[in-house]
């Protein structure tokens, strides 16, 4: 077992098991997204009750609005609390397949004969945060080439709440992926 900042790999002679921990990152994350749908939920209560004796097109739309942003805000905290965290790659020697494991209601198998190594990919988004402002949103994937498509078998993203140097954090991570990547690899490798 090699554990790699939020991951584990664990080797058995026939798998190679890969886990991803929930860091306090995550929990935040989670935190903040329930909290939020809360809020907007205790609001869209009170619009809902205004439209209820105003009956007027505004207080209707903003009850329409209010609502969707509960709606939103309830589910992705749902949606970050039961991520998959256990079994997100599982290498089957014996079986020469690759499953992987994308929500906790499907896992998408492959067979290993066309893969021949993985890629690690920085990718660098710009994110709307509110105003004027825009955050850089960086994080790596590892992934690979099957059946001539490219599928992503691993996102590697920041622990940090805070960061201050995209360029720092970028480094970090293709680091972090490479760590990870070969690992796995070097595992998959080993006693075939």
């Amino acid at each position: 077992m090699k554990k790699i900042a939020n991951f584990t790999v664990i080797s058995t002679p026939d798998k190679v098991i890969v886990n991803r921990g929930k860091t306090f990152k995550h929990w935040f994350d989670i935190l903040t997204a329930a909290a939020l749908g809360l809020f907007f939920s205790s609001v869209t209560y009170f619009f809902l009750m205004e439209t209820f004796e105003i009956k007027s097109f505004k207080s209707i739309a903003s009850t329409f609005v209010m609502t969707l942003l509960t709606l939103y805000q309830l589910t992705m905290s749902i949606s970050l609390l039961i991520q998959p965290a256990k079994n997100i790659l599982i290498i089957d020697k014996k079986a020469n397949r690759l499953l992987l494991k994308r929500t906790v209601f499907s896992t998408k198998s492959f067979p290993m004969d066309g893969i021949r190594n993985f890629e690690i990919n920085k990718h660098k988004e710009k994110v709307y945060s509110g105003g004027s402002a825009w955050r850089s949103l960086v994080y790596c994937t590892i992934g690979t080439t099957i059946d001539r498509k490219d599928e992503v078998l691993l996102t590697v993203s920041s622990s940090r709440i805070f960061t201050v140097s995209d360029q720092k954090l970028e480094k970090e991570l293709y680091e972090l992926s490479k760590m990870i990547s070969d690992e796995i690899y070097k595992r998959w490798k080993s006693k075939r």
